[in-house]
């Protein structure tokens, strides 16, 4: 009987130490979950980063493109010109004829450049647009215009406009940077789906004649038409 006691005794012994050392082991097992627990948060982090980074560059492309385009604005206006009909006068001294001039009401160079104007070729009417038109030779041009807008640009024309025409306006480019008209060895003209920009305006000349001498005797006589 003491035997069989000491035996169950033991046993009993052995049964606790066996639950004590399951209970023991089970402590592992929660502390391996927490790790888990903390990827689960490690990834979230690294997903709100990624998010955080994705949003600061979609914001740089936009600041980007918003810079593009207010670059874009720069300057947006093309070249153009507002040539309107008018009159021009011719005055004489002595016999000869002085010079005249045409007025281009507005004038648009977007890189600066000059105003130059053409005689017309096979125009079709008396006020014919630039569609109806060949530009001719030159019969004037501006000095240099600055970048940007001009108003009232007059233009000095040469004597071979000697009666009332359809004159075309085009506006040319400084090429070589040097302020001088030198076309065709430079400075060619402002084009818009790669054709020149021109506009027309008939100019009907009128005649004033001053101080003309007759005859040797030197008298002078005055005559306005």
């Amino acid at each position: 009987m003491t035997r069989k006691t000491v035996v169950l005794a033991i046993a009993a012994l052995m049964v606790v130490g066996t639950s004590a050392a399951l209970a023991v082991g089970s402590g592992p097992a929660a502390t391996d979950e927490a790790p888990l627990a903390q990827e689960t948060e490690t990834t979230t982090a690294a997903n709100e980063t990624v998010e955080t980074t994705a949003d600061e560059t979609t914001m740089e492309e936009t600041t980007m493109q918003e810079t593009t385009t207010a670059e874009g604005q720069v300057g947006a206006e093309s070249a153009r010109i507002t040539f309107l009909n008018q009159t021009a006068g011719y005055t004489f001294t002595n016999g000869e004829p002085n010079t005249t001039s045409v007025l281009i009401e507005r004038v648009v160079v977007p890189e600066g450049g000059f105003l130059v104007v053409h005689q017309a070729q096979n125009a079709t009417g008396e006020y014919a647009t630039e569609g109806q038109v060949e530009v001719g030779s030159v019969v004037g041009n501006s000095t240099y215009l600055e970048p940007g807008v001009h108003s009232n640009v007059v233009v000095e024309l040469n004597g071979t406009v000697n009666n009332s025409q359809t004159l075309v306006a085009m506006a040319h480019q400084d090429t070589n940077d040097n302020r001088q008209y030198e076309f065709p060895e430079a400075d060619g003209p402002y084009t818009q789906n790669g054709s020149a920009v021109i506009d027309t305006g008939y100019v009907i000349i009128e005649y004033d004649a001053t101080d003309l001498t007759f005859g040797d005797d030197g008298n002078q006589t005055t005559t306005e038409a």
